[in-house]
């Protein structure tokens, strides 16, 4: 894509300018500086407004640890990367809930760090349906799109950002839950029998689902759901499960 910039570092340095920060002085020597880069035609996940760089991290290089970076962004006035409030690390529920509040046109998610700077990455559940509703350079139906964002069980989140989907959402699902359902009675009775001819006996009284109880007594899963839910939607295409969706 067509740009003002030749490499990276001519687009950090002259945002650098135009943002009047000051370099780190001699008595930072010791520290290492981390920075994000932003711009319209450079992002990983969010699109881009404008262009700027933004304080990421610091470390410490004598003791190789990562120390605040607040006090020095402060230093050298240097903007730094939105910082949430104090979560607890072992709390689940809000580390989640948190995730949902983000915008997911804004913020693919957030970063957890504890006292010794272990890090986990939350994703936001918004974002990830968001992203899956924009593959359609891979699924030319949209239906199928919908299915992907319901079988990975993060559609209540979706709905909630996304109303203007709920027609689509409605159908897709009550298909979705109908084949689940029927493979679910058709595979719980049987999914205990140790013997194949046993399973296989009971598994062909079923001419519609028979191969399908076969791959999932394969799997060794626990449930009908987790099964469909760690398939790939290319999994789902090569064993014919999509067949149930067009009737």
């Amino acid at each position: 894509m067509d740009c003002e910039w030749n490499t990276l570092g001519d687009m950090f340095w002259e945002l650098w300018d135009q943002n009047n920060y000051n370099l780190p002085d001699i008595n930072d020597k010791d520290k290492s500086f981390l920075f994000r880069v932003a711009a319209p035609f450079y992002c990983y996940s969010i699109s881009n407004k404008s262009s700027d760089i933004q304080l990421w991290a610091t470390y410490d290089i004598s003791c190789l640890s990562e120390i605040d970076m607040t006090s020095f962004a402060q230093k050298y006035q240097w903007d730094c990367v939105e910082n949430y409030e104090s979560i607890p690390a072992n709390n689940i529920g809000q580390i989640v809930q948190a995730a949902r509040n983000l915008d997911p046109t804004v913020s693919p998610g957030y970063l957890v760090k504890d006292n010794e700077n272990n890090r986990m990455t939350v994703m936001s559940p918004q974002y990830s349906c968001l992203k899956k509703l924009l593959w359609e350079h891979r699924f030319q139906n949209k239906e199928l799109l919908m299915l992907e964002i319901i079988r990975t069980n993060t559609h209540v989140q979706f709905m909630e950002q996304f109303s203007s989907w709920s027609e689509l959402y409605t159908t897709t699902n009550e298909k979705y839950l109908s084949f689940l359902h029927q493979l679910e009675s058709a595979y719980n009775p049987i999914k205990h029998l140790e013997q194949n001819k046993d399973f296989a006996k009971n598994a062909n009284q079923y001419q519609q689902l028979k191969h399908k109880l076969y791959k999932l007594r394969g799997a060794k899963v626990d449930s009908v759901r987790e099964f469909l839910s760690t398939l790939s939607m290319d999994e789902l295409t090569s064993i014919h499960w999509m067949n149930w969706f067009n009737r």
